[in-house]
């Protein structure tokens, strides 16, 4: 058998491929973060999206849209918003997201497990049709889970802690 064909050669390759095709046009590529409420003491509610950061890969530029910034831009007391107040700013905020989203759509999404209905860009959009707006369009050939990159050049087993 030839070492360099193993199909683990393979799989490294293809990790270094997604990450070279990532640095290619690093301006074209955005790292996204996002917070939320609590899984576990939301019952069953779906958790509301508290912030999302975004940075450029090649320029290190971020946008945050965050609800405590709303609050703030609109002259409320983010101490004492009642769940109406909370809901209003949570649209505002990922209706902004939206709109830079729209502004970057030819860009790639380079994230972390963002990649379902519990925490991801579908439980974002989510969040958006709950409070009535327009979710974004991503296509998911432009979303790049970065641990699953990693996984590729180093095994699934990277991140466990060495004993």
């Amino acid at each position: 058998m030839n070492i360099f064909n193993s199909p683990r050669i393979r799989e490294r390759k293809q990790g270094f491929d997604l990450l070279n095709e990532l640095l290619k046009e690093k301006v074209k590529c955005n790292i996204i973060h996002y917070s939320c409420e609590s899984f576990v003491t939301n019952h069953g509610n779906t958790p509301r999206v508290t912030s999302i950061c975004v940075m450029n890969l090649r320029t290190s530029q971020t946008k945050s849209f965050s609800i405590h910034l709303q609050a703030q831009f609109s002259g409320l007391d983010f101490n004492n918003l009642s769940s109406s107040e909370y809901d209003n700013l949570e649209k505002i905020m990922l209706e902004d997201f939206s709109a830079f989203v729209a502004l970057n759509a030819t860009h790639k999404w380079i994230h972390w497990n963002m990649r379902d209905s519990n925490y991801g860009f579908e439980a974002i959009n989510n969040r958006i049709r709950i409070l009535q707006g327009t979710p974004f369009q991503i296509p998911d050939d432009f979303k790049y889970d970065f641990p699953r990159i990693l996984g590729r050049i180093y095994t699934y087993g990277y991140e466990k802690k060495q004993t």
